[in-house]
């Protein structure tokens, strides 16, 4: 018999009540995409959700509606997503005492401890998942726990009842849709001149019509920094792909009058819709919205001299930093390139750039020193000596900020001792304590502490709060840190 079974079961006293009739109209199980009422107040009421950017987060909630007469004690089930979806923090409900084993992704199963018995609406986990990409959709399911055998085939949940049988979950929803974004600026991430009447836009992902053919120069708007109502006329604006269709993020706009030498542009994007349904098909679709207000610009300096140096450039995250190249068409020799730096939209410093790489005409430079959770442009010069001149400044890139993490301990299995080690976003008030699988506490590690933000470590010895040294077995360690609260299990082999 699975291990992680039999001990729901021997918490729950399940016997053989399985074969118990299912309830009429409940016991319901669901899913819900929904940030509207925030932590432990979700409202049931989004069952699809959106990525505004890459690696945003999207917030998948598991909610449970037991018949009010009968309540419930436990359950158990399995969570699948698409591959473009991360599984980055996973959170429990910090209200009630749960003893859970196992994981949302292998087959999760939990009860309440003490006579925590639910009869009203209850969520029992909270996922949070970072988007790699929102040129994708798909469906967060959720499935029956594999170690479940009976019943088959069912999502199970565990009555208040006596002897506390076990009844199959109808679903009030299987999955939730992952979707595109609905209105989001373009986000620009460049604007190179190469000509005094052409202009190439660059943009951080794919455009796709999805439905047909359109007329782009309706998409920017351009116009001198020092003169925002003087816009210049765009006479068309034309992807560069060769098969539009498959998306593109270039763009080449063709300009009624030319730009000046030595002035500095505004470029703006208006808005679009990333996800329509058209000929029955859903696809990326570039419009204009006169209801969103939202746009990205990008400035930049034309000057005569370089219309055509310049090829191509980008700013992206590249593992834990970001990656700035670009590509010229010449170079003259003895050129310097000086990269500086904003974070968060402030002012621009000056990096090292004695990592700069050179391969022929294309430059790479790798900054390693961002943060998570962070913004960061960057701006390119260039000279022989001084003056230098504006190469470009690149669209903002944000990195990823990481959520509370509870690690697995090391080593594990282990003999006589271990160390957990968690992460903090933030300073919080902690607890870290250990538990047996019967909910009885163990130990308390931490113990209402105040900890800063990062990386934390502490060794338990393997024995109870009086100094004993405990038998082997499953032990479970649970991290609280203000609201959230996560859990890990660890194996102590004597």
């Amino acid at each position: 018999m699975n291990t992680r079974r039999w001990i729901l079961l021997t918490l729950s006293i399940l016997l053989l009540a399985a074969a118990s009739p299912a309830f009429a109209e409940y016991p319901y199980v669901g899913l819900y995409g929904d940030t509207l009422g925030g932590s432990g107040g979700a409202t049931r009421s989004r069952t699809q959700t959106w990525a505004l950017e890459p690696f945003d987060w999207i917030e998948i909630w598991v909610w449970w509606l037991p018949d009010p007469s009968k309540g419930m004690t436990g359950g158990e089930y399995m969570i699948t997503s698409p591959s473009f979806l991360l599984l980055a923090d996973w959170i429990q409900n910090p209200s009630t005492t749960a003893l859970t084993l196992g994981d949302p992704y292998n087959g999760l199963a939990f009860t309440f401890t003490g006579n925590n018995c639910q009869y009203d609406w209850y969520w029992s986990d909270r996922l949070l998942f970072l988007a790699r990409s929102t040129t994708q959709y798909g469906d967060v399911q959720i499935l029956p726990d594999p170690a479940v055998s009976n019943p088959p085939n069912s999502i199970i949940m565990t009555s208040c009842e006596p002897n506390f049988p076990i009844y199959p979950c109808m679903p009030m929803n299987d999955r939730v849709g992952v979707n595109y974004i609905r209105c989001y600026p373009l986000p620009l991430n460049g604007a190179i001149p190469l000509s005094s009447n052409v202009l190439n836009a660059s943009f951080v992902r794919l455009i796709s019509s999805g439905c047909g053919g359109y007329e782009f120069k309706s998409i920017f708007r351009l116009y001198p920094k020092s003169a925002p109502l003087d816009t210049i006329i765009i006479d068309h604006a034309s992807p560069t792909c060769p098969n539009y269709f498959d998306g593109c993020d270039n763009f080449n706009i063709n300009l009624a009058e030319p730009m000046v030498d030595g002035t500095t542009y505004v470029l703006e994007a208006n808005n679009y819709i990333e996800s329509c349904v058209c000929a029955n098909a859903v696809g990326l679709m570039c419009l204009p919205l006169s209801d969103c207000p939202n746009y990205s610009k990008l400035e930049f300096t034309f000057s005569a001299s370089i219309a055509t140096l310049l090829q191509s450039s980008s700013a992206s995250l590249r593992g834990s930093g970001i990656e700035v190249a670009w590509e010229l068409s010449s170079s003259d020799e003895g050129t310097s390139f000086f990269i500086s730096r904003s974070e968060n939209g402030g002012e621009f410093r000056m990096l090292d750039a004695s990592g700069l790489v050179r391969d022929g005409l294309h430059f790479t430079y790798q900054d390693r020193s961002v943060e998570p959770g962070r913004s960061y442009s960057y701006k390119v010069e260039y000279g022989v000596g001084a003056p230098t001149k504006l190469l470009f400044i690149s669209e903002a890139v944000s990195t990823p900020a990481m959520p509370l993490m509870l690690y697995q301990n090391k080593p594990n299995p282990f003999n006589p001792s271990t160390t957990i080690s968690f992460y903090l976003p933030q300073e919080s008030v902690v607890g870290l304590e250990v538990y047996d699988v019967s909910g009885r506490l163990v130990s308390r590690l931490i113990a209402g502490e105040r900890r800063s933000p990062g990386t934390h470590s502490i060794e338990w010895n393997g024995r109870d709060t009086g100094g004993t040294a405990v038998a082997s077995g499953v032990y479970l360690y649970r991290l609280t840190a203000g609201k959230e609260t996560v859990s890990k299990k660890m194996v102590l082999l004597r």
